[in-house]
């Protein structure tokens, strides 16, 4: 019997497919999304961990170029210091602030450059939810960035899955795009994976992994 041939050309297409698919730097992480399981009512957890504090303190001016799009109650740090009106123990003192002329343009600025628990440098995440009688669901795919500079204003634009198209985003999960230790799968994984897990497992009334997420409480529960 003949044994058909792979050739050379094919499976070095094949293995630069495979490390470009996990080296390549990304904004957009896509999930892999089930619409048939999202869509439910039923699909749904509380995952607010609100333990941001406001913060009081002053600005002063400086040439930062402030968004002009944004709500009354909003403001950012013009000296890098000061004026951060929240301030939570995963990432330290933070503005985010909705667009007024886009539903689904955000800004952000972080005080101090994240790092993960080995004192890396990780970029920052945003998943965009809905939340309805304390029930939240993820309706678009996480965007994240670096943020180095504590004067560094960030435009967020999310984009919905086709089935929330008209949901409103009044709520965004934000984490170190790091990898911490969840008692779920009883070692460390990323957050991001950590998170997908924990709604894909609630659609078949398996809380575990949610329960795994909260306590180890890797991230940041913003309500809009």
């Amino acid at each position: 019997m003949n044994t058909p041939k792979v050739s050379t050309f094919a499976i070095l297409i094949c293995l630069w497919a495979i490390i470009i698919s996990c080296d390549n730097p990304r904004t957009s992480r896509i999930f892999n999304y089930d619409s048939s399981a999202t869509t439910s009512n039923s699909v749904g957890v509380n995952l607010n961990n609100n333990t941001s504090t406001n913060s009081n303190s002053t600005t002063t001016s400086t040439t930062v170029t402030l968004p002009s799009d944004i709500e009354s109650s909003c403001s950012f740090s013009t000296d890098g210091i000061n004026q951060y009106l929240k301030n939570n123990p995963h990432i330290g003192a933070y503005n985010f602030c909705k667009s007024t002329s886009y539903n689904n343009v955000f800004y952000f600025q972080v005080k101090d450059p994240t790092k993960d628990k080995n004192s890396n440098l990780v970029q920052i995440c945003f998943i965009p939810m809905t939340t309805i009688s304390g029930k939240s669901i993820y309706i678009g795919n996480p965007q994240c960035g670096n943020y180095v500079s504590s004067t560094n204003i960030k435009k967020i634009t999310f984009t919905k899955f086709s089935s929330y198209a008209n949901a409103t985003i009044n709520a965004v999960i934000i984490f170190k795009d790091g990898a911490y230790y969840y008692s779920a799968f009883n070692g460390d994984v990323n957050t991001l994976t950590a998170f997908q897990a924990c709604m894909n497992n609630l659609y078949y009334n398996d809380p575990t992994y949610c329960n795994s997420f909260k306590a180890t409480n890797q991230y940041v529960f913003h309500s809009l």
